[in-house]
């Protein structure tokens, strides 16, 4: 019977886990390409500023992020459950990486598909949204997998935060 509490257990650590990585990923995946857009729609100020706020999240280890969230948001009144405010951490971790994975992907495709979407009378937006990200998407699937091996890596760092994953529930065994 032992030997059925312990697998419970770590199942739902594991569940825990996957729920973390999963969850931290689309917030990533939303504020990656959110960035990338903005960096290729904005003017050359715009693109250094965003530059810098990339370079200053990917600077910040995950932990002291998550620390920051954890006792640094209640004493602005800011309240977030444990697992939320993981999930944001992580995933803004992610946002910043995957922005670059994304922004390079983007940049290796030929300039001539840009021009010939505006050849055929499309709006510069309509060419990004129509032919430059299809082949985004395309091109950074390996970089974008990395980038989820590294998120499901740094999820024991919720066990700071009090969320029970998979290294918690193990240690508690």
């Amino acid at each position: 019977m032992e030997f059925f509490r312990i697998i419970a257990a770590l199942s739902a650590g594991v569940l825990n886990t996957l729920l973390l990585s999963i969850g931290s990923m689309a917030v990533g995946l939303a504020g990656g390409t959110a960035l990338m857009l903005a960096h290729q729609l904005a003017g050359p100020r715009g693109r250094r500023f965003l530059r810098g706020f990339i370079y200053i999240v990917q600077s910040i280890p995950s932990l002291v992020l998550i620390f920051m969230a954890m006792f640094g948001l209640p004493r602005i009144g800011v309240l977030l459950p444990p697992f939320l405010t993981v999930v944001i951490c992580l995933g803004l971790v992610a946002a910043a990486y995957i922005s670059e994975v994304l922004r390079g992907a983007i940049d290796s495709i030929d300039r001539a598909q840009w021009e010939a979407g505006l050849a055929l009378g499309m709006s510069p937006r309509r060419v990004l949204w129509s032919v430059m990200l299809p082949q985004t998407w395309r091109l950074s699937v390996p970089g974008l997998i990395n980038e989820f091996t590294s998120v499901l890596k740094a999820s024991p760092f919720a066990y700071v935060a009090g969320v029970p994953e998979i290294l918690k529930e193990a240690q508690a065994l």
